[in-house]
């Protein structure tokens, strides 16, 4: 995961609006959406939210979703 993260971070991508690696800043500029349910066990999702920073990601949205069996 953190191979892939790692590239997410520094692509550059006109199309998708991703600006790719802030020399200046030494971080992405790129941002990453979670979409996570209740299932989502909490320390897999700490270990996720640690790689990204790891990448130095800092742009992160998190969307949690409603159990549909409700």
């Amino acid at each position: 995961m953190k191979a892939i993260l790692n590239q997410e971070a520094r692509r550059v991508d006109t199309t998708r609006k991703l600006p790719g690696w802030s020399e200046a800043d030494n971080r992405s500029e790129n941002l990453i959406a979670v979409r996570v349910d209740a299932r989502a066990p909490a320390g897999e999702f700490a270990k996720l939210i640690e790689l990204m920073v790891e990448v130095r990601m800092y742009k992160i949205k998190v969307y949690v979703l409603k159990d549909m069996n409700e």
